[in-house]
């Protein structure tokens, strides 16, 4: 058990690469089973990934753990300033583990490792107006949000059909960087947060919530002065230290999932408070370098708390063979004025279909996603240079194998 709980961990540091694939910068393909009903599983949680979608419902599982990981491919690109350029294209590992583990009585311990935030954009080499030095500290380049999150979970059924549980979340935000064509900005820090979670079931019906709060990073790092400067400022290459903070949002999830045979058709209505990344006040230390940064930078984002609705359904063929299908609806939460090409979002539709393939003790998990951010026209940004149309599209695929024993 040293060994694979090891190997769990091993496996998650190594791929814990991200990119956005959610609302704002969150990624909500933290389940393989769940990803293929569009996230639709709070109501559900019947494998460890229950860990992250509905803590309560390791309550009613066998010990088991999963190994899983998303392929996230984007598209993004830019039209306005006279032409179109397009984004880096990049793809991304993410990873999710789980484990549940029954004690005696009516106790069940689990935990997760996943990387449900994450950002990745890169427009260095695209041409677009808004990457180049003229641009000056408005200009941007790459960005990046990475870490990792562990997660503690400890459920209690209270009866036959209700559990309740509670948890706590460490999120290690490994790399952060706000590039633009004049200073990298780089940085890390950690944080910690919480989560409760209910669940009641019957044979044909069920009922979940699950909420888990804010978790507030102070991001330390470095600045450093690129050639955009210009060779003569004598600042390329100078370093000074940088800080700032990040809080991730608080959540909520209500779901109900209804048993038809060997059909389960399920809903999760969910939310998400953006409102805490209403900006990014960026701190530099003294150094030469403040000639060209200044003592602070305060960049406005005012997101706002935002809900999706997500439906899907489950087929049960046979004790081998499952399917699934869904389709959510997201919006955005990054208003017209204060949008950035660091994260040029937009309300979304996304489509999911899943296969898995059964065994006594296993089973493989796949699903496929299809995100399709509403194509998006900014006119009146703060920054002008923003101003354009943005597109962006998404393939995800998803694979796990679960183990129980």
């Amino acid at each position: 058990m040293k060994r694979i709980l090891l190997l769990v961990l091993l496996v998650g540091l190594g791929l814990a690469r991200t990119a956005q694939a959610g609302g704002g910068f969150a990624i909500p393909e933290m389940g393989v089973r769940a990803a293929g009903m569009a996230n639709a599983f709070t109501a559900i949680a019947d494998d460890p990934s229950a860990n992250w979608y509905n803590p309560a419902g390791i309550a009613f599982q066998e010990r088991a753990i999963i190994l899983g990981a998303d392929l996230i491919m984007p598209k993004t690109s830019y039209e306005g300033g006279g032409g179109s350029y397009g984004m880096k294209q990049q793809s991304f590992f993410v990873p999710h583990h789980y484990g549940v583990f029954p004690l005696s009585g009516r106790f069940t311990l689990g935990f997760g490792i996943n990387a449900p935030f994450g950002l990745s954009t890169d427009w260095t080499n695209s041409g677009a107006p808004f990457a180049q030095p003229a641009a000056g500290a408005d200009s941007v380049t790459f960005s990046q949000v990475e870490g990792l999150q562990l997660n503690l979970n400890g459920a209690w059924r209270a009866t036959d059909a209700l559990a309740v549980a509670v948890g706590v979340d460490y999120f290690d935000l490994r790399k952060v960087a706000l590039d633009n064509a004049l200073v990298a900005i780089h940085g890390q820090g950690h944080g910690w947060g919480g989560n409760l979670a209910v669940l009641w079931r019957s044979d044909t019906f069920a009922l979940g919530a699950s909420y888990r709060s804010r978790i507030r990073i102070k991001i330390n790092g470095s600045a450093r002065g690129l050639p955009g400067l210009g060779a003569g400022s004598g600042l390329v290459g100078v370093v000074g230290g940088a800080s700032t903070t990040i809080t991730l949002p608080d959540m909520l999830d209500v779901g109900a999932a209804w048993r038809l045979g060997p059909y389960t058709l399920s809903t999760t209505l969910g939310w998400m408070n953006w409102k805490t990344f209403d900006r990014i006040v960026i701190h530099f230390a003294p150094s030469s370098l403040n000639v060209a940064t200044g003592t602070q930078k305060i960049v406005p984002e005012n997101w706002k708390a935002v809900w999706d609705f997500r439906f899907g359904v489950n087929w049960h063929y046979d004790e081998r063979y499952e399917a699934r299908a869904g389709v959510v609806f997201q919006k955005t939460p990054v208003n017209s004025y204060d949008l950035s090409p660091r994260l040029p979002d937009a309300d979304r539709f996304v489509f999911a279909i899943g296969l898995s393939r059964n065994w006594q003790a296993s089973s493989l998990d796949f699903a496929y996603l299809f995100v399709r951010n509403v194509p998006r026209t900014i006119s009146g940004d703060r920054v002008a240079l923003y101003n354009g149309r943005y597109k962006t599209r998404v393939h995800l695929i998803a694979a796990a194998w679960r183990w129980r024993f």
